[in-house]
């Protein structure tokens, strides 16, 4: 999870949907004393945000729910599953993450690795939490939904909140490549994620609807004052 105060904004972090980038746009930090992926039922079980942070904009990212399964399981398959560290062991999904990544690593291209994780998790007492839905990361009602694929019209559109386009840099190639195996195991996929599936059909997003912005915003940034004017975006997702 991190915060901006200079512009008075939570990003709670859904895994693999470009947090790094959102966050380096703002200029956010993390969060002390929240884990990194904290879901909105860690946060009702920690007692809330702290007082202080009363009034803060929450947003979150969100993603192509098959995308961001292969989007998963190329992290899990980056290095060896003993070459993680116990850091970012503990922020994937502690155990359950070590596991599944000790599975994949007999596993040598993408694709092959996501038909194995497809067949793990239909099965997986638990998901490491890179996998976890992301309803339970919406599950708060944040002020801001921002498809990934809006990212960097949003920081066009809002460039006064922060350093603007030239920090968004995605690695498209790798991208095409996700998206290339996701629609190959569209089938299974859609099945193991229904429920990301069915939500996210339905989730208003920045891109489909600008008033959110508006509606988070106020029309400006309560943090640092300027004056923020979203623009209408295609209609694109």
């Amino acid at each position: 999870m991190q915060v901006s105060h200079l512009h008075k904004l939570i990003l709670i972090e859904n895994p693999r949907c470009a947090n790094y980038s959102f966050a380096d746009l703002i200029s956010a930090q993390p969060l002390e004393g929240f884990a990194r992926f904290a879901t909105a039922a860690d946060l009702k079980s920690g007692g809330g945000l702290p007082s202080e942070l009363d009034g803060y904009t929450v947003a979150v990212i969100v993603r192509d729910p098959l995308h961001r399964f292969v989007s998963a399981v190329s992290l899990t398959t980056s290095k060896q599953a003993d070459e993680f560290t116990p850091q970012e062991i503990a922020d994937y999904g502690g155990k359950a993450f070590e596991d599944l990544a000790l599975y994949l690593s007999d596993f040598t291209t993408l694709t092959s690795a996501t038909e194995a994780a497809i067949e793990w998790l239909k099965t997986a007492d638990e998901w490491p939490v890179i996998f976890k839905s992301q309803i339970d990361f919406l599950g708060g009602d944040p002020d801001l939904v921002l498809s990934i694929n809006s990212l960097a019209e949003f920081a066009n559109a809002n460039r006064e909140l922060g350093r603007g386009l030239p920090t968004l840099n995605f690695d498209f190639a790798r991208m095409r490549q996700v998206q290339f195996i996701a629609r190959e195991f569209s089938e299974p996929l859609n099945q193991l994620l229904i429920e990301d599936v069915t939500r996210l059909k339905t989730q208003p997003v920045w891109t489909r609807s600008p008033k959110v912005v508006a509606t988070a915003t106020g029309g400006g940034c309560g943090g640092c004052g300027k004056t923020v004017r979203p623009i209408s975006p295609p209609g694109v997702d």
